[in-house]
């Protein structure tokens, strides 16, 4: 068979369905956390409300991932980031409670860490969407999660201070 049978022999394209674009692009919506944050201190109910967002988040990552790979996970991370305020400030808030006897060294490496996870966890979701291929983009979006993640279990220690 000669090229011209190969190229004659190839089956038409398909034409994708309307509706399977439209529903493939819906945005995707983080359920929000239907209990209250514990009282105590803003501070702490800002710890508090954080985890539960990233939790959240991780509840429909892959949702998240089908919507538009690494922006809207960056989407809805930037939400919880902007919640929670500039680490410095919620360190010095955590030190400063009163009644509650804290490290301020302890507290301060904390936040730091913190504040580390989430930015590496943005920065892993900025690269994914710079990936030419799945391979790549699946992979940093891991890294990206896994930091996220690690954010989670430093939230969970910052609430047992």
């Amino acid at each position: 068979m000669g090229l011209a049978g190969l190229v004659l022999g190839l089956p038409k394209a398909c034409a994708a369905k309307p509706d399977a674009s439209a529903s493939r692009l819906r945005r995707v919506q983080v359920p929000l956390t239907k209990e209250k944050p514990p009282k105590k201190s803003p501070a702490r109910q800002r710890v508090w409300t954080a985890r539960k967002g990233l939790q959240a988040i991780d509840q429909v990552f892959v949702e998240l991932l089908e919507e538009d790979r690494g922006a809207a996970l960056r989407r809805e991370l930037q939400k919880v980031i902007v919640a929670l305020g500039p680490m410095e400030q919620l360190a010095q808030e955590l030190v400063d409670e009163p009644g509650d006897v804290n490290d301020p060294d302890a507290v301060v490496a904390k936040t730091d860490a913190l504040g580390r996870q989430l930015r590496l966890s943005v920065a892993w979701s900025n690269e994914a969407d710079d990936c030419w291929n799945w391979s790549c983009n699946v992979q940093e979006l891991d890294e990206a999660r896994n930091c996220f993640l690690d954010a989670v279990d430093i939230l969970l220690d910052l609430e047992d201070f």
